[in-house]
């Protein structure tokens, strides 16, 4: 049992997760492979592997078999959509039209992203219907009731590619071209759908759209629809229920949209109920197209904006710059790429490899390290910027390519109290640490 391996040796961890790793990359590939030509499996990063095997040693404390570990590792990619969950929101619920087909199910909380071919109308009719497809030259394709909303935009639908939610997958009987009928799959008409431009279709587009900053807000002395604005997504809130006086219940989601690029100041977006399901399909950073917002004056002189029924959604998606850095194997013939923020920052979540002490470079964060702790400093008390006093860790940790003294705040869960201070060598643990993690802080700190 890998348990009982680990215990008695915590270097066998970095073999065992590329076992993993391989396997389910294996798994992931094949499994890919057989739902859709045109779909890629993501790469499963060793870091992933890593985190998600310690969490599995400490829920089987008497011990576990490969298999399990290996099955239960990949049941999480499974549930999470085949996705990491360090991808997007959207990636995360995204599906595949083949995958529906195969399947037969679609779940209403799932993203499509698509190519629309030409509308036509049911004979006898004036309901519409569309192919949605993968890519253009796809034979597999699933037939949609267009919403009405969308019947005088047929030009743009079938241009750009689309990204929907909140459908509803109905089988029907479909009369043949040569007579005869055939069961099929159709989705109901939702109107949660954005259009995906490009940059420079994004750039053409603020030809007729307003920047937000520059709408004047005097003007704006009602509720009502205004004219066509753009605007950056500085941050998506959660999904929370909201009550009335009178008893009735909506649910709301505030999506924030930078208002003035200097101060700083965000308008809120809010979607209402049907339209809460908008908030998967873009991510922070993209740039919002809104045509015919809703727009309400505040009491304090402010603007809040709204989904109307007549309200469409442009979106272009933020592409943060990629920055090379090396890979540990001196045969890799691809180079591995990772995001580099807008502050600077170098996002590590996607790199591949096991990240070695020698690999920390400046600004990194989301990296994961599994190293060997040689020694813990005596805590020191720290006084934050608004009054906090949390608690900092000096760790001097090392690997097979050096050693390097971390510093962490406020590890939480009393962690580091399982770490004694001058352990002699044979006593040494190992520890699993992510830099930047989801609390904010430096670091959190797993151990074997």
């Amino acid at each position: 049992r890998w348990v009982c391996i680990i215990r008695k040796g915590a270097i066998m961890i970095p073999e065992i997760v590329e076992q993993l790793q391989k396997q389910l990359q294996q798994q992931t590939e094949q499994c890919s492979h057989q739902k859709s030509h045109h779909q890629d499996a993501d790469y499963i990063t060793w870091s992933w592997v890593c985190t998600k095997l310690l969490k599995l040693l400490s829920k089987y404390p008497s011990g576990v078999t490969p298999a399990i570990i290996l099955s239960e590792l990949y049941q999480e990619l499974q549930n999470s959509g085949g996705r990491l969950p360090t991808t997007s929101i959207k990636s995360r619920k995204r599906v595949t039209v083949s995958s529906v087909l195969d399947l037969k199910t679609l779940a209403y909380e799932s993203v499509l992203e698509v190519c629309a071919q030409s509308p036509y109308e049911i004979p006898g009719t004036t309901t519409r219907i569309v192919h949605l497809a993968e890519c253009e030259d796809d034979t597999r394709y699933i037939e949609m009731y267009l919403h009405k909303k969308f019947y005088d935009m047929s030009c743009i639908l079938t241009s750009h590619s689309l990204r929907m939610t909140c459908c509803r997958l109905v089988p029907e009987m479909v009369t043949r071209a040569r007579g005869g009928r055939r069961p099929s799959l159709r989705l109901l008409p939702t109107e949660v759908v954005v259009i995906v431009l490009d940059p420079a279709e994004g750039h053409q587009y603020q030809n007729s759209f307003l920047p937000l900053e520059h709408l004047q807000l005097g003007c704006i002395t009602q509720p009502d629809y205004i004219q066509n604005i753009f605007a950056k997504v500085i941050d998506i809130g959660s999904e929370e229920v909201v009550h009335t006086p009178d008893g009735t219940a909506f649910n709301r989601l505030i999506v924030q949209l930078l208002g003035h690029a200097r101060s700083g100041e965000t308008t809120p977006l809010i979607l209402w109920d049907q339209y809460v399901g908008f908030a998967r399909l873009f991510d922070k950073g993209d740039m919002l197209y809104l045509e015919q917002p809703y727009a309400k004056p505040t009491s304090d002189g402010h603007l809040c904006l709204e989904h109307g029924p007549a309200t469409v959604m442009y979106v272009v998606p933020f592409e943060p710059s990629q920055e090379v850095v090396p890979s540990q194997h001196p045969n890799q013939q691809t180079p591995i790429r990772v995001k580099k923020m807008d502050d600077g920052k170098l996002n590590f979540a996607s790199y591949p490899e096991r990240l070695m002490i020698t690999d920390i470079v400046p600004n990194m964060i989301s990296g994961v390290l599994f190293a060997q702790c040689l020694r813990v400093h005596r805590k020191e008390l720290v006084v934050e910027d608004d009054g906090a006093i949390v608690e900092k860790y000096k760790l001097l940790i090392a690997d097979q390519t050096g050693s390097i003294i971390l510093c962490t705040l406020d590890p939480g869960f009393r962690t580091f109290e399982r770490v004694h201070r001058n352990q002699p060598t044979r006593q040494r643990q190992h520890v699993c640490i992510r830099f930047n993690p989801p609390s904010g802080r430096l670091c959190d700190v797993l151990l074997n």
